[in-house]
C-alpha cells in the first residue's frame, strides 16, 4: 500500500466462538475463522474455528490484515470498496483462499450461467456455505486476473481513485 502510514491494528484471539461476546459472534460466519471490523482497526480470530476448518494462523491474520490496511489506504472512502474486491485482494495478498474456495469450482457455474454478478457481491456475500465459498472463489479469481493483467500497483491506484463521485467500478473502467 504505497505511501500508507499504517495505524495500529489490534488482533483479538478468541478461544472459541461460544466465548465471544454475542455482538461479535453474530458477525462471524459459521465457517470462518476470523473477521475484521473495518474502521475500528480490529481483527478477531477464533482459535477453535481455525482448528476446525484447518486454517493457519498466518493465513487468517494476513487475510484480515489486508482488509484493515486496504480500509486505511482508501480512507475516508473505505465504504465505497466492493466486498468482492476486498475479499479477492485479501486472498491474493495472503497467498491463501478462504473457506476452501477453488477456481475449479467456478468452471461449471460459468458454463451454466449460475455465478452471482459482481453487482450482487458488491455489498455483502451470500450466507449459505456453498454460495459464500463460490463468492470467495469468484472474487479471488477475478482480482488475481486483474493483478496479472494490470499489476498490483495499478489496482491499488484504482482503489485510491475511488471517492464520493467515482465508484470503484468506474475507476476500474477508466
Amino acid at each position: 500500500f504505497p505511501g500508507l502510514q499504517p495505524r495500529p491494528c489490534f488482533v483479538h484471539l478468541h478461544r472459541t466462538r461460544d466465548e465471544m461476546p454475542e455482538p461479535l459472534r453474530a458477525i462471524l460466519h459459521e465457517d470462518s475463522p476470523g473477521f475484521t471490523l473495518l474502521g475500528r482497526r480490529q481483527i478477531h480470530v477464533v482459535w477453535g474455528e481455525m482448528r476446525r476448518t484447518g486454517a493457519s494462523l498466518r493465513g487468517v491474520v494476513a487475510h484480515e490484515l489486508v482488509h484493515d490496511l486496504l480500509d486505511q489506504f482508501v480512507a475516508p472512502h473505505g465504504d465505497r470498496m466492493p466486498r468482492w474486491f476486498h475479499e479477492g485482494l485479501a486472498q491474493f495478498l495472503a497467498g491463501d483462499t478462504y473457506l476452501g474456495a477453488r477456481e475449479q469450482d467456478l468452471v461449471w457455474r460459468v458454463t451454466a450461467g449460475s455465478l452471482l454478478s459482481f453487482g450482487e457481491l458488491r455489498h455483502e456475500f451470500p450466507h449459505a456455505t456453498e454460495a459464500i465459498r463460490i463468492a470467495y472463489a469468484q472474487s479471488h479469481s477475478y482480482v488475481s486476473w486483474l493483478i496479472r493483467e494490470y499489476g498490483l500497483a495499478d489496482l491499488l491506484a484504482i482503489a485510491k481513485a475511488t471517492d464520493e463521485l467515482t465508484s470503484f467500478e468506474r475507476a476500474l473502467v477508466g
